[in-house]
């Protein structure tokens, strides 16, 4: 590397981990609460005021949820967005 340029390290990057990899290395005692990804259908995703609201309906369009204890969160194409067109991203299921 240069010394003529500044070393960058990106603090912002993203990276989805299988859905095997929390499970499989969490202590047994906390598999059942720990968090994990689970199928299920999603429908009317939004964001108001930073405020994310989804429908959960087992016929909808399939996606990703994270769970952990009592808390589900749906995965969103906003979080998986590398190779996209600027267009194709969205607050959709995926």
């Amino acid at each position: 590397m240069s010394e003529d340029f500044p070393r960058l390290i990106s603090v912002d990057d993203h990276v989805g981990e299988p859905p095997h990899v929390r499970r499989r290395y969490q202590p047994e005692r906390d598999r059942a609460e720990g968090p994990r990804r689970i199928p299920s259908g999603v429908s009317r995703m939004g964001n108001v005021d930073g405020v994310s609201s989804w429908v959960e309906d087992a016929g909808a369009t399939p996606c990703d949820v994270w769970l952990n204890e009592d808390l589900r969160y749906p995965m969103t194409r906003v979080m998986a967005t590398a190779g996209l067109p600027r267009d194709e991203v969205t607050v959709s299921p995926v």
